[in-house]
């Protein structure tokens, strides 16, 4: 029984995969075929976004954004009327915030401020504001969509508050004496160690000039004091960074959380 079952089973994942591919297929003959009406289309230009608009789409269903924002790049939101104009926009800021490109995502959201902002583009607005580090136009969009909803905003207010965020100058300037940019930036253990090591190493270093052991002292105690010097230095500029990522992120995790509160 367990076999019969297995076969099944197998058969089952072999028909998924197949109805998978001609999906594909069937979608991929979709492109082409409006390629096809696109570079021959000899009627108004109105029908010739139409068909990119649909040629876009048809990529966002394959999962290929990269080409549905190329295939939409080809029109020009400035030439088109109102709601098509708006409707360019959205979909190339999607896309361009699908693929990770955020300041151009920004750019296309930003060309919608006459635009009729449905809760797809009020999110949509929201997430790029929040991935470009544009918090206090957050703030204040978030809070306009949020009155207009009803939406009880004093948990947000009090906790969507912008990160302090730490001197990456002033840390490295620190560490130019030893340990000190990790202890001072909060890495006291590691500043710790970091200062043992160099001190360990050049005392070494000192006993072996003493005895004339001067190459060993030089190779085996002034180069690793050296190396763990510099690898200090650039422990502490590295780690001040990541402190600034968590926080920056922390708090874009707070503004998901309300976007999702806000439209669920």
């Amino acid at each position: 029984m367990n076999w019969l079952m297995g076969f099944f089973l197998m058969q089952a994942c072999i028909l998924g995969a197949t109805e998978a591919v001609a999906f594909q297929d069937s979608l991929m003959l979709k492109v082409v075929l409006l390629e096809k009406e696109i570079m021959e289309n000899q009627h108004s230009e109105e029908r010739k976004v139409q068909l990119v608009l649909k040629k876009a789409d048809t990529y966002k269903r394959m999962n290929r954004p990269y080409d549905a924002l190329a295939t939409l790049s080809r029109l020009q939101p400035d030439s088109l009327s109102g709601s098509v104009k708006c409707t360019v926009h959205y979909n190339k800021a999607l896309h361009a915030f699908m693929v990770g490109l955020h300041s151009t995502s920004l750019q296309e959201v930003w060309s919608m401020d006459q635009c009729s902002m449905q809760a797809p583009q009020e999110m949509l607005f929201l997430m790029v504001l929040l991935e470009n580090d544009r918090w206090d136009d957050f703030k204040s969009s978030f809070l306009t969509y949020a009155r207009s909803r009803h939406f009880d905003t004093t948990s947000f207010v009090k906790e969507f508050r912008f990160p302090e965020l730490m001197d990456v100058d002033r840390y490295r300037k620190k560490s130019v004496w030893p340990g000190a940019g990790l202890i001072s930036s909060g890495h006291t253990g590691k500043g710790i160690v970091n200062i043992s090591l160099q001190l360990a190493f050049a005392g070494f270093a000192v006993s072996q000039f003493y005895t004339g052991y001067y190459f060993t002292g030089f190779f085996s105690g002034v180069q690793p004091a050296r190396r763990f010097y510099k690898g200090g230095r650039a422990l502490t500029q590295t780690l001040v960074h990541e402190e600034n990522h968590e926080r920056i992120d922390d708090l874009k995790a707070k503004g998901y959380k309300y976007i999702s509160q806000l439209y669920q």
